[in-house]
């Protein structure tokens, strides 16, 4: 879980690939305590529950179980081979690890193409994160947070989804993911903690992939935010959804705070996929959060905007 400060926090739902299978639905709730000697509870949704389901995608790991040595010039290297042909269209880096100091890690991922891409480069380095460790993390471009605005509130756990600092992943949107992607790791800190380097892997979502379990049966999403294009923008972006039965379909712009900008949907739609564009002209740079919900769905993006 992680502080966003403001009273909100932020948790993720960790779940790999390989667990799941195309059109698998995830349902469930939020359920706070505070710390008051009356320990009140409140949940979300008070009635049913929000649900997500699984679109189609691969993921290709390995697991080197090979201890992570110091310096560059002794990095531990990993390769993973992709056979099939796979034009890009969402990829995420998954890593996992049993270091006791992820704040030592430098971490950096080379394409087919021998593109460098560093994903980590000692994040969270003399920070209230400092002391995270085992690592369990999913490198998301669209994550809601980047390492450097995440507070954790377990500070002896570095897990989530986190959008890299120094590298673009949606640089490789609309490449081949054919070939060798390697993945280097060495340990910065130059002390004596020390750590394994557990598993590794490529989440993929693009033509020509199938779910993990291989089947020739392709399942959509029931309902679907996309990612607004172009993110960044400046002054207008297009917003793509995706509705699958006939219900009122809400779609909200929040600030960084979590207040109301404006409503872009708020109508009875048809089963369909559908575009809406969005405005900033009147707003100012920064981090905003667009969410459609319709019959028990929700789903949040986020969206930046520079001028």
């Amino acid at each position: 879980m992680i502080f966003l400060g403001n009273d909100i926090f932020v948790s993720s739902i960790n779940l790999l690939p390989d667990e799941l299978t195309t059109g698998d639905l995830i349902d469930y709730k939020l359920t706070a305590v505070d710390i008051s000697s009356n320990n009140n509870v409140a949940t979300k949704p008070e009635s049913n529950f929000f649900r997500f389901d699984v679109a189609e995608g691969i993921y290709f790991n390995n697991k080197p179980n090979i201890e992570i040595r110091e310096h560059i010039l002794a990095s531990t290297n990993d390769t993973i081979s992709v056979s099939d042909e796979i034009t890009i269209e969402d990829l995420n880096i998954y890593f996992k690890s049993d270091h006791p100091k992820f704040s030592d890690l430098h971490i950096r991922l080379y394409d087919p193409f021998g593109n460098e891409y560093d994903l980590v480069n000692r994040d969270w380095f003399e920070t209230d994160n400092e002391n995270a460790g085992s690592p369990s993390i999913i490198f998301d471009q669209d994550a809601y947070f980047t390492f450097d605005d995440a507070l954790l509130v377990d500070t002896d756990s570095a897990t989530g989804s986190f959008a890299p600092v120094y590298s673009d992943l949606t640089q490789l949107l609309g490449t081949s993911a054919f070939g060798d992607w390697r993945l280097r790791v060495f340990d910065k800190g130059i002390n004596n903690i020390k750590g394994n380097w557990l598993e590794w892997g490529l989440i993929i979502k693009g033509q020509g992939t199938t779910d993990v379990s291989d089947e020739t049966e392709v399942l959509v999403n029931n309902y679907q935010l996309f990612q607004n294009y172009p993110n960044p923008f400046n002054p207008t972006t297009s917003i793509k959804y995706q509705v699958a039965s006939i219900e009122k379909v809400s779609i909200k712009v929040y600030d960084i705070l979590g207040r109301e900008i404006t409503t872009l949907v708020n109508e009875v739609k048809s089963p369909g996929t559908y575009e809406v564009k969005f405005d900033g002209s009147n707003l100012s740079s920064g981090t905003y959060f667009y969410r459609l919900t319709s019959n028990g769905f929700s789903q949040t993006m986020k969206l930046l905007l520079l001028k």
